[in-house]
């Protein structure tokens, strides 16, 4: 489920410095990433409904894309130099039309013609195997997560929770903290399975829980 898009808070002055919010997101403050996440989601916001013409829930999907990578690009990077602005307008600007190229080649598809030559969409003793397969890793990694992560994603892809009815539940102020909060859960998952599926390991991957088990902006990566 896409975000409210009113729940954003007003962006600031396009000239606001965000700097000291850039660095204290790169040392790991939780608030600074939420903060982070809102002034990305607005930019991106106004940029997508523009390109596009609409406010339907393509533009919340771009929205969230745009602002996680973002976020993901510094975290990596470890540093910025620029506009964040800028860069997160072009983001924008790129997976709108990304999306625009996606509808153009997908319009004309019309697979009616061709229903008795596809597969039975019935699902066979090899997929109920590999979802159990599925099941029991995404269990696996929802087990090696601090107690915050492993709530949150169970409520949202287990139980189907709403994002607004985990903002509500969690006492959070706007939606786009779930959706900053899962992005760095998610980063984590990935980070297990990538170990344990291929044996990936590098400087700094160990993820062990922290004390704190709701230190959601915390980078374990």
């Amino acid at each position: 489920m896409c975000a409210d898009l009113s729940q954003f808070p007003p962006a600031p002055p396009p000239d606001a410095e965000t700097g000291p919010l850039i660095n204290a997101f790169l040392a790991s403050e939780p608030e600074a990433g939420e903060q982070l996440f809102a002034i990305l989601a607005h930019h991106a916001t106004v940029t997508a409904r523009h390109f596009l013409n609409s406010s339907g829930p393509e533009v919340d999907d771009i929205v969230q894309d745009t602002a996680v990578a973002v976020l993901e690009w510094l975290r990596r990077r470890e540093e910025f130099e620029g506009n964040l602005i800028s860069f997160t307008i072009t983001v924008a600007r790129n997976r709108c039309r990304n999306y625009v190229n996606w509808c153009r080649r997908h319009q004309a598809d019309d697979t009616d013609e061709l229903a008795e030559y596809l597969a039975d969409p019935t699902r066979g003793p090899l997929d109920n195997l590999l979802a159990e397969e599925k099941d029991s890793l995404f269990q696996e990694a929802l087990d090696a997560m601090d107690l915050g992560c492993r709530n949150l994603l169970h409520s949202l892809y287990l139980r189907g929770e709403s994002m607004e009815s985990v903002r509500h539940r969690e006492g959070l102020k706007s939606v786009q903290s779930v959706y900053h909060r899962r992005a760095v859960c998610l980063k984590k998952a990935e980070l297990f399975l990538k170990k344990r599926l291929f044996g990936c390991s590098s400087d700094g991957d160990t993820d062990e829980s922290p004390t704190n088990e709701n230190r959601f902006g915390r980078n374990h990566d």
